[in-house]
């Protein structure tokens, strides 16, 4: 469901009344109060926002934005296919109505493509066994894959969107819901990749050559590098951590008083 398509809005108060009610049952069974609403979730001292200002769904809100937080998996490193080609990492779930487009375009292309697809059956990944294509079964370390590669294809999650750019490589977004909307106009904005959507997945093909053969995809993405990839993993997570125990230690007035 996107944004800009109307809902009704009892399904909308339902949805709303579930959320609500798993959120609740979370709550109890951790020995918390239960909230009336979810707008009591942002009654909080401050929000943490870790994300960049150029790729905030809400860039008018003034808070300090710490920068993304990729999460502590560890994936295995990327082996690449002996190819000619660029290096592609795509990272794309077998459900995805522009999976199979997107990887059929990366093969007739013959990239040297490291494919990391959950869900992907055998006989798909048969029709498109080449010897540039490499299929992984586990998630692969995403700050050196991305690094590695020349393009990113990914299914616009704010995470791997952000390693690709941080790693200064162009991302191209198969976009599915309205979070993932608006990370990927927010990238095409930038002029650092470009979305593949829902209604068009005959346009893959095309998409790929522009982001493999335009090199002010790749400009845009290591402008964005220059600015936040400085800062690690760890130096964000640290900063994190500081401002939540300074937060923690303030006085709180006491209910009632």
């Amino acid at each position: 469901m996107m944004f800009w398509q109307s809902v009704e809005p009892q399904r909308s108060a339902a949805t709303v009344a579930q959320l609500l009610a798993s959120v609740n049952g979370a709550l109890v069974a951790l020995g918390a109060k239960p909230v009336a609403d979810l707008a009591q979730f942002h009654a909080v001292d401050e929000d943490i926002v870790t994300t960049y200002s150029e790729l905030d769904h809400y860039p008018q809100r003034n808070a300090p934005r710490w920068g993304v937080v990729l999460g502590a998996e560890a994936g295995i490193a990327p082996v690449w296919p002996k190819a000619p080609g660029k290096r592609v990492f795509a990272y794309l779930k077998a459900r995805q109505a522009q999976t199979m487009p997107l990887l059929r375009a990366l093969r007739r292309k013959h990239c040297a493509v490291i494919a990391y697809c959950p869900g992907l059956s055998p006989a798909d990944r048969a029709t498109l066994a080449a010897p540039g294509m490499h299929f992984s079964d586990a998630p692969l370390d995403i700050e050196q894959v991305t690094r590695e590669a020349d393009l990113v294809v990914c299914g616009s999650g704010h995470g791997t969107v952000c390693a690709s750019l941080l790693a200064g490589k162009p991302v191209l977004m198969a976009v599915e819901m309205t979070e993932q909307a608006i990370t990927a106009a927010n990238v095409e904005r930038m002029g650092a990749g470009l979305a593949l959507l829902l209604a068009h997945p005959e346009r893959a093909g095309a998409l790929v050559t522009r982001l493999l053969t335009e090199q002010s995809f790749t400009r845009a993405a290591r402008a964005f590098s220059q600015r936040h990839g400085a800062t690690t993993q760890a130096q964000i997570v640290q900063a994190i951590a500081q401002r939540c125990a300074e937060l923690a230690a303030r006085p709180r007035a006491i209910a009632g008083n």
